[in-house]
Order: C-alpha cells, then structure tokens, then sequence
C-alpha cells in the first residue's frame, strides 16, 4: 500500500495563469446538444485579481483563476474560495457568448472552500438548477471547466461512494465532506459545475488527487472532489437573492 503521503490533493487553481481569457471556446457547433447542455450548466470562467485602483493605466495580471458556475438568474455565482482569494479581490466574469463582466465576493466561506459572488450583468440570465440531495453512488457526472483559460471542456464519469469521511486541508481552505467522484480533470476546473443526468448541479468542483510516487512521475489518480449542492444552498447569505438587483454593461477590468 502506498504512503498516504503519496497522495497530494491538488487545488485546480495551478491553471490560473496570469492572463485572462481573451475568449472562450466550445469544441462544439452552437446549437448542438453538448453547447446547449453547457449553457444549461451556468458554466464560467473566472480571473481573480489583486485590489488596487484600476486606473493606472496598465494591463494587470491575474492572480488566480478557473472557473464558475451561475446559478439561477440572480446573478450569483458560486466558485471555489481558493479561486475568489480574498473579499477585496476583484473579479472578472467570463460566459460564453455574452461577454465578461465585473463580479464582486458576496460570501467567502475558506472552510467550506466555496465563495459566492455577485455579478450585476448576469442579472437576468439563466443560470443552472441546483440539486440539493447528493447523487447515488454509481451515479454518472458531467463537469465542465477551462483548463488553459482558452476553452471549454468537459468530463464524464461518476459518484464514487458519496461524500468523502472528514475533511481536505490545503493551506487555509478547507474541503468539508466533498462528493468524491470518479472523474479525471485537470488544472482550470475549480469551481465548474458537475451535473447529473436531469441537467442539475450536484455540487461545484474544489480539488483532485495526485500520486507522487507512481512511475513515471506524478500520476492523475482520477479522483475529483466537490462541494455539495447542498453546502452551496446553505452557503448562500440571506440577501443574496436581491444583491444584485441593478444590471450592468460588460466591463473590462483592465
């Protein structure tokens, strides 16, 4: 049996390079099922970066990123809290086909790893059901996230036993009883929507786990870790239906 210092749950935040998404991509034709199912998902991408006054006039960097998932049409996004960073980070909001807009943090919750931001331009748009029972064991999964920060992709695979006993620790975040799933991602995933058959959100995605001493070198175990849709809706802030109330223009932060 393998150390169990040989495995390394990795956040999916090692995608967060230090551009934003110029556009986003779907290896797929508009209007095909797998388009149409993406935007039923509520997917985003989103690009985290440091407080300061934007106008300096010069690009800045991103300091973090991955992706999102917009649920209902509040415009609230739910991301993991390891992407938002801090409650004085500015955020920018990427959906596919209708621009980028300007997020704020309406709740940080490190424990939980999951953080819930307000985009006023989203106001309106549909976002995704969210699914507040856990999936079966067995259950097959679909997620979708933006490794490369460039496109869109997407995973298939299944509930592996339900939640995960205990906790992941990774610095100041903490992954509480996450759905353990069998499901082979990479890096730009964190914060992306898995969903069940029904269309769905069962929970958003935090982190994935590595072996350090397999043959080779590092080696995908396969295993991927989510937040609940349960833990989502109950992370929620009471106001957060009426937050972002007034709609605004596609913002570059720039």
């Amino acid at each position: 049996m393998r150390s169990a210092l040989a495995l390394v749950f990795l956040l999916l935040l090692s995608g967060c390079a230090v551009r934003p998404p110029a556009t986003l991509r779907i290896d797929a034709p508009p209007g095909s099922p797998l388009a149409r199912l993406v935007a039923r998902s509520g997917f985003v991408a989103v690009s985290t970066y440091a407080p300061g006054d934007r106008r300096e006039g010069r690009r800045r960097a991103a300091v973090a990123g991955g992706s999102g998932t917009l649920i209902g049409d509040h415009g609230l996004v739910a991301t993991a809290a390891h992407i938002a960073v801090g409650p004085t980070y500015r955020l920018r909001v990427t959906r596919p086909g209708e621009g980028s807009f300007e997020g704020r943090v309406l709740a940080l919750l490190p424990e939980k790893d999951l953080a819930i931001l307000c985009v006023p331009g989203l106001v309106g748009h549909a976002g995704a059901r969210l699914r507040l029972s856990d999936p079966l064991p067995g259950s097959p999964v679909l997620a979708f996230g933006s490794p490369g920060r460039t496109r869109i992709a997407a995973a298939a695979g299944r509930v592996r036993g339900g939640r995960l006993s205990g906790s992941i620790h990774y610095g100041r975040f903490v992954l509480e009883a996450p759905l353990e799933l069998e499901l082979s991602i990479e890096p730009g995933f964190s914060g992306g929507p898995v969903l069940d058959t029904d269309g769905e959100v069962v929970g958003i995605l935090a982190s994935f786990a590595v072996d350090l001493e397999a043959e080779g070198g590092p080696a995908n175990l396969g295993l991927a870790f989510a937040v609940p849709g349960e833990t989502l809706a109950a992370g929620m802030p009471a106001e957060a239906e009426t937050a972002c109330a007034a709609k605004s223009a596609p913002s570059s932060l720039l």
